[in-house]
Formats: C-alpha cells, sequence, structure tokens
C-alpha cells in the first residue's frame, strides 16, 4: 500500500487490475465479439497487424484507470458506508469491498463512459451496436478492476 492524494492505495492491487483488463480485452475483442467488430469498425483481419505502441499505450491506460478506480474507492470510503455484511467474501475480502468495487464501477461507467460515448451514436451517426459492444466491455472492465482494487486495499496488499 502506498498513499497518493491522500489516499491509500494497492499497487498490487492496481497491477492485477490491469493485467485483468487486458486479458478482458483480448477475450472481449477476440473470441466473443471480434469478427462483429471488425466488421462494424470497417477492417479486415489480415489489415491488423500487431503495433507495439499500441499495446504500450494500452497497458498504460489500464494502469491509469485502475488507478483511478483506486482512488474513487478510497475517497469514497464506500465499504465503510456499507457496513460489515459478513465476515468473508467469496474468495478473498469482504462482501462489502466486492460491492464497493461493483458500485464505483457502475457509476463511473454510467456517468462517465456511456454518457460521453453515447455522443457519437447521437451526432456522428456511429453505429448502435458498435456502442454496445465496447460500451458494456467498458462496465465488464471497470467491475473487474473495481473489485480487485477494493478487495486488494481492504487485504492491505
Amino acid at each position: 500500500m502506498i498513499e497518493v492524494l491522500n489516499a491509500e492505495i494497492s499497487v498490487i492491487g492496481i497491477v492485477i487490475a490491469a493485467i485483468a483488463n487486458i486479458f478482458l480485452g483480448m477475450i472481449w475483442y477476440g473470441p466473443l465479439f471480434g469478427k462483429e467488430w471488425m466488421r462494424l469498425v470497417g477492417i479486415k483481419k489480415e489489415d491488423t497487424e500487431p503495433n507495439p505502441s499500441s499495446y504500450a499505450i494500452s497497458i498504460g491506460s489500464a494502469l491509469l484507470t485502475a488507478s483511478v478506480m483506486s482512488l474513487f474507492i478510497s475517497y469514497g470510503y464506500i465499504s465503510s458506508l456499507l457496513g460489515d455484511l459478513n465476515d468473508g467474501g467469496i474468495l478473498f475480502g469482504k462482501w462489502e469491498d466486492y460491492i464497493a468495487g461493483i458500485m464505483v464501477a457502475m457509476l463511473a461507467w454510467l456517468g462517465f463512459i456511456v454518457t460521453s460515448s453515447y455522443n457519437k451514436v447521437l451526432w456522428e451517426s456511429s453505429d448502435r451496436k458498435l456502442f454496445m459492444i465496447n460500451a458494456f466491455h467498458q462496465l465488464a472492465s471497470l467491475i473487474i478492476m473495481g473489485v480487485i482494487v477494493a478487495v486488494s486495499m481492504d487485504l492491505k496488499v
């Protein structure tokens, strides 16, 4: 645990959350929705070539998102507001850690991701199906990262 901007955050939790985000993206835009996403974006598999700088920026972005989620959870003191729901969680931490991570993720998604992303549908004639694929990837990603950082903060790792 380190202190950043008067908030305790878990560097290990942030790194694990960022890694989980990268793996989710590989699955989401690969076997789950990859073909449909490429069709909607207008690219073909043979046109895609791995770009190391894109991967580096994605990793940096995931680390930044997990860090901000950690700050949101720490500043929000949501776990303490929920009270002690029980002695244990699913695997680690307490139930309120999981709920805090999910609540912060859903609020951030609804308040920031959906509202700003849907403008592309409204004003740029972007496809609604593409919006749904991308927006729900963001929701899943934020929930996974939120739960990981909330539990890691409680476990003091």
